[in-house]
């Protein structure tokens, strides 16, 4: 018995147009978080409690005195944008990039951090958009940041199982 091979065979990216910089925020709104940051106390005697942990409170204090916290640029979408319109941009890209007809996908994982509607499965919706097969399993995975990880956990298993060849 030969073992199902599992891959990645495109990726697809899409950021708003508008860029703004740290210089965008008025001063006093700068001030303002910088006096915030100033406020807050840290025990020292309070001691990590592993590696890891260590690594990550160095990391936070040589940002201590940034309000932006390293960042120096943000993509902002536009009023007239859902975050399903970013979702359908990357998607498209996507599946150029893996040269794809879309009749070959048969499961489509979605996550949105910031959905357009709440308590609505908005992977229908991302689904419509993309002209994808009715017997395409669709699903919305909400684990915050880990959806990633699972979303790659739940195609690899239904690819492995036979139960879908495209995701």
């Amino acid at each position: 018995m030969s073992e199902t091979r599992v891959g990645v065979l495109g990726l697809g990216l899409h950021l708003p147009a508008t860029v703004r910089e740290n210089s965008w925020w008025p001063d006093e709104v700068v001030a303002g978080w910088q006096r915030a940051l100033q406020s807050r106390h840290v025990d020292p005697a309070d001691q990590p409690h592993s590696e890891g942990e260590r690594l990550v409170r160095e990391a936070f204090a040589a940002l201590a005195d940034d309000p932006f916290r390293g960042a120096v640029r943000r993509h902002v979408l536009a009023s007239d944008c859902l975050s399903v319109d970013m979702e359908q941009a990357a998607s498209e890209e996507a599946i150029l990039a893996a040269d794809l007809d879309r009749a070959q996908i048969d499961l489509l994982l979605v996550s949105a951090t910031v959905p357009d509607l709440l308590g609505t499965n908005h992977a229908c919706s991302l689904h419509q958009r993309l002209g994808l097969a009715r017997r395409c399993l669709t699903m919305t995975i909400e684990a915050t940041c880990a959806a990633p990880a699972q979303q790659l956990a739940i195609a690899d298993g239904l690819i492995r199982s036979g139960r879908a060849r495209t995701a």
